[in-house]
C-alpha cells in the first residue's frame, strides 16, 4: 500500500515533535562538558537556593551590578527589564512570593544548553506553565573569576 506525501509529512512531523520534546531534560540534570560550564551551572544553582530561601543578599550577589532582570508582577509578560536596585526593591517587598519558578526543577533545556565565548555564557530554557510554554534566557558573565547575572529574561 502506497502512503500519500501528506501523510509521510504529518507523520515525520509527528516524529520530529515527539523526539523533539524527549531531548529535553531539566536544567538541574544537565551535565556540564567543561569546567566553565560547571561553573556557570553552579552560579545558577546558587541562584535558585538564595531566591528559594528568599535571602535577597545572597541573590543579589549572584547578579553583576549593571545586570537587567525581568521581573513577574502578575501574569503580565510585559514587564520592563529593570536595574539590580529595583530588583533589590521589588525582592525587599516580597517579589519572592511572586516568583513561583524553581529554576533549577522547572526549566528545560536541548543541548546545547550553556553557550560560553570567552567570558560572556548564556543558558535558555523553557518551562511550562497553564496553557504557555515559557522561555527563559540568563546571559552571565566572568568577573574576577567568578561567574554573575548580567541579563535575566523570559517571555512566552
Amino acid at each position: 500500500m502506497k502512503k500519500s506525501p501528506l501523510f509521510t509529512i504529518l507523520y515525520s512531523l509527528v516524529l520530529i515533535f515527539i523526539f523533539g520534546c524527549a531531548a529535553q531534560t531539566k536544567l538541574a540534570d544537565y551535565q556540564p562538558k567543561t569546567a566553565d560550564e560547571e561553573a556557570v551551572l553552579d552560579c545558577m544553582i546558587k541562584v535558585n537556593e538564595a531566591m528559594a530561601a528568599e535571602d535577597v543578599s545572597k541573590t543579589l550577589a549572584l547578579h553583576h551590578d549593571n545586570a537587567k532582570i525581568r521581573i513577574s508582577k502578575g501574569v503580565s509578560r510585559e514587564q520592563p527589564l529593570v536595574s539590580k536596585q529595583e530588583f533589590e526593591t521589588y525582592l525587599r517587598e516580597g517579589g519572592f512570593k511572586e516568583m513561583q519558578l524553581d529554576i533549577m526543577k522547572e526549566v528545560k533545556v536541548r543541548d546545547p544548553v550553556i553557550v560560553i565565548t570567552g567570558d560572556s555564557a548564556t543558558i535558555k530554557g523553557t518551562s511550562p506553565a497553564t496553557n504557555v510554554t515559557i522561555r527563559h534566557k540568563w546571559d552571565l558573565v566572568k568577573e574576577k573569576d567568578k561567574w554573575l547575572i548580567i541579563k535575566a529574561d523570559w517571555w512566552w
